[in-house]
């Protein structure tokens, strides 16, 4: 098993990439028993939010509290967790997704704010006075999203539209080299990125996230559909060139 604490090279992997893979950390015993949810699941969309006690198990019952406590200090450990996996026939012998494209979440995109498809058309939103950009400008900032699970903003005042965490911990329940499995992907370096995207957006007044200087709260996807929180493709393109200026 690997030792409860990251070593000297995975701690400099972990500040130049952004994230580390961590081998030998969770016993089989428990993933195992993980992997039962996953069965159990499938009638689900692709992600399901659980607080089933094999899930958590994979965190609070390994190594995986003691090395995160010594890497980035005390944390309350999670009660819950959620799965997000591939079903079955939906993609081909080289992983490619067998469904309609227009209805996917655009990607890559930053966790830690609500992302989805928008309940309405481009045509409705546009047919109400907005646009791509402002939606959702004026709504209430307590609302958790047509989805429920992220708000559209983080604030009272709306000058914030994505969250924030310090670490995000994944764990492969199968062999994540062969094409068509699994759904945790991470680009290297793109934490500075992301960070310099932000003071950009921060500087030209706000808000940060979706919503703010150059990053459209919805992204048009296929035949009038919209989605929100995809990273804008001005953004994508200029990695990993930085820092990010705006015009004006």
């Amino acid at each position: 098993m690997h030792a409860p604490y990251l070593d000297q090279q995975e701690k400099i992997d972990l500040f130049r990439d952004g994230y580390v893979v961590i081998t030998n950390a969770v016993p089989r015993s428990l993933t195992s028993l993980a992997r039962d949810i996953s069965n159990d699941s499938l009638k689900s969309n692709g992600f399901h939010d659980f607080k089933d006690p094999r899930g958590i198990a994979l965190y609070n019952e390994s190594i995986l509290p003691a090395l995160m406590r010594e890497a980035m200090g005390p944390h309350t450990l999670p009660d819950r967790a959620f799965l997000a996996y591939t079903k079955p026939g939906l993609t081909d012998a080289v992983g490619r997704r067998k469904v309609d494209e227009s209805r996917i979440q655009p990607q890559p995109h930053v966790d830690g704010g609500w992302s989805g498809p928008c309940p309405l058309t481009i045509s409705e939103i546009e047919s109400k006075g907005e646009d791509l950009h402002t939606w959702g400008s004026s709504g209430d900032p307590r609302s958790m999203g047509p989805a429920g699970g992220a708000p559209l903003w983080q604030d009272p005042d709306r000058r914030l539209s994505i969250g924030s965490f310090t670490a995000f911990v994944g764990v492969c329940l199968n062999d994540q080299t062969v094409p068509g499995k699994g759904q945790l992907a991470v680009r290297r370096g793109a934490h500075e990125v992301v960070e310099d995207y932000f003071r950009m957006q921060r500087a030209h007044g706000g808000p940060v996230g979706g919503g703010g200087p150059g990053w459209p709260r919805l992204q048009a996807v296929g035949d009038n559909h919209a989605h929100a929180g995809a990273m804008p493709e001005w953004l994508v393109s200029q990695y990993p060139n930085r820092p990010f200026l705006m015009d004006g």
